[in-house]
């Protein structure tokens, strides 16, 4: 049975490992409940592709290497899949973890210009 509101979509935001857990919960779920579900990885060790969910973006850091070296590093192998990723410049990083951090301002500022640019007043949210 397919939900009766085709706008009502779940949003979830996933960093680093949880891209790898989401992917794996969204493909459980029959293909129209899929369809409910818009993803947001930031730093992901496990790239979701574009049917993985209604929608699925991928954001990337120019400086997280842990997200990088976990997707093969090179961003033309990264951006070559079935996937929308993008890379973001990243202006502050950490000793020892570079800018794989969720508090990252970069991260931060990529997650209110998905909501602000391709969810808010497309999508009803719950």
């Amino acid at each position: 049975m397919r939900p009766d509101n085709l706008l009502l979509k779940q949003i979830y935001v996933a960093f680093s490992n949880a891209s790898y857990q989401l992917n794996e919960a969204v493909h459980r779920l029959p293909p129209e409940y899929r369809d409910t579900v818009i993803a947001l990885c930031l730093g992901p060790t496990h790239i979701l592709e574009n049917n993985s969910a209604h929608r699925a973006y991928n954001v990337i850091g120019e400086k997280d290497w842990a997200s990088r070296l976990c997707n093969g590093w090179s961003k033309s192998w990264i951006e070559g899949g079935d996937a929308q990723v993008k890379f973001i410049p990243q202006d502050e990083t950490k000793p020892v973890i570079g800018g794989h951090y969720f508090e990252q301002p970069d991260y931060q500022k990529s997650i209110r210009n998905v909501f602000e640019y391709n969810i808010q007043g497309k999508y009803e949210i719950y």
